[in-house]
């Protein structure tokens, strides 16, 4: 119970949490490069691993090119995507996304979500994003409605019970509308079957992934599977 916390406690607890605004709140006559380590130097990281740190993310990002451009030139997708790597800049566990697609176009919007589930693959820290953009919201894998501070509708659509629904015989299509086909990780033959893989669920850090797999015979559900894969990361960045 995070209100229950000691006061000593409080700032461990900011360390493991990273948050990502709709205005984006760069320095803007600072470098990308800067915007990012500020996060990293409140936290008396060395400047070694703030630069190493700092150059990962923007590859990762697609950004690299931007690492002594002055935030205040830069696009909005790019602004955004600063943001998200100052967050992610201290390995949260959790990170927190007020609006990040409030302030631009559908597009770029689309682009920075993908880019969220891809940080939630790689990293494999938990991604919560306050939105009033219901097409937005149906990404998610799991999708809570407030209404007045208080939880009025949820789905979760990885559920075991939605993952049990899926039976011999159901087509793709079906399949797709009932799992959601943008939270498909991809799909593969296998000794004559082609396979679709849906993630769910991350466990140490995003090292280990649970898949839960079905397999087609052409157009038609022949079976379903779990299956475990570990993604070795460099420990540095862990």
């Amino acid at each position: 119970d995070v209100a229950k916390l000691p006061q000593r406690q409080i700032h461990v607890l900011r360390r493991k949490v990273g948050m990502a605004y709709q205005d984006f709140k760069l320095l803007p006559e600072r470098t990308v490069a800067d915007n990012i380590a500020i996060s990293m130097e409140v936290a008396y990281r060395t400047p070694a691993f703030i630069e190493k740190r700092t150059r990962e993310l923007l590859d990762r990002l697609d950004l690299a090119k931007k690492y002594a451009t002055p935030a205040e030139y830069l696009s909005r997708g790019e602004q955004q995507r600063v943001s998200i790597a100052r967050a992610l800049a201290k390995n949260p566990k959790l990170l927190l996304c007020d609006e990040p697609t409030g302030a631009l176009d559908y597009k770029t919007s689309k682009e920075i979500l993908q880019l969220m589930e891809d940080v939630n693959r790689t990293y494999g820290c938990t991604i919560i994003i306050v939105t009033h953009n219901a097409a937005i919201a149906r990404m998610a894998n799991r999708m809570l409605r407030l209404r007045d501070g208080r939880i009025v509708e949820q789905h979760d659509a990885l559920a075991p019970e939605n993952l049990a629904r899926i039976k011999p015989g159901m087509t793709k299509a079906e399949v797709d509308r009932l799992l959601g086909a943008h939270r498909r990780e991809h799909f593969y033959s296998l000794s004559g079957e082609e396979v679709w893989d849906w993630n769910i669920r991350n466990e140490w850090r995003g090292v280990l992934f649970t898949l839960f797999n079905v397999h087609f015979k052409g157009d038609v559900v022949e079976r379903t599977s779990v299956s475990y894969v570990y993604n070795w990361l460099d420990p540095d960045a862990m």
